[in-house]
């Protein structure tokens, strides 16, 4: 999968400490069209920013069950085709007491014709996650235009940003 980018808190203008070592969380993004080719986006409303749905692999699960668990627990929607790769970006982040390498990984998407229940994990249900459906052009703009003041925030819009620009890439 093709590396798109690496960012880290002085990529972001974010002062502290850089680690020397990182634990590694691997996560599985997706740009998930419906049948109207709108983008699906959760809006994280208790910190006002918008994200692609997805999170972590958990157990042994590969890049494709990790996906689309994450996609109807997020959504509510059931992957029914997985596309194109978009690519991979990393994120160093330092924001604990050790840092942590996030390997996120986005695949291009189609969801199902019928939303089934969400499956909030405690974290998103506390930050009052929302599904909107979009243009591509509308999220792009959107979350690329985004400042979130909080450190998760920030890592989010700017890698949420890079693997939008290149869905529009890749679709022409």
């Amino acid at each position: 999968m093709e590396l798109l980018g690496e960012l880290d808190d002085k990529i972001l203008g974010i002062s502290g400490d850089t680690k020397e070592e990182f634990k590694i969380k691997k996560s599985a993004r997706a740009v998930l069209f419906n049948e109207e080719d709108k983008v699906a986006i959760m809006y994280v409303s208790k910190e006002n920013y918008h994200k692609l749905p997805g999170g972590s692999f958990e157990g042994e699960e590969n890049l494709e069950e990790a996906l689309k668990r994450e996609v109807l627990e997020e959504t509510g929607f059931v992957v029914k085709d997985i596309g194109q790769e978009v690519g991979m970006i990393l994120e160093f982040r330092s924001d604990k007491n050790w840092g942590t390498l996030y390997i996120n990984y986005c695949l291009i998407a189609k969801a199902s014709s019928e939303q089934v229940s969400q499956q909030f994990t405690d974290f998103e249900k506390e930050l009052c996650f929302e599904l909107k459906w979009m243009d591509l052009d509308e999220a792009i703009n959107l979350i690329s235009n985004e400042k979130p003041e909080n450190y998760n925030g920030k890592f989010i819009v700017a890698r949420d940003s890079i693997f939008l620009k290149k869905v529009k890439e890749i679709l022409g």
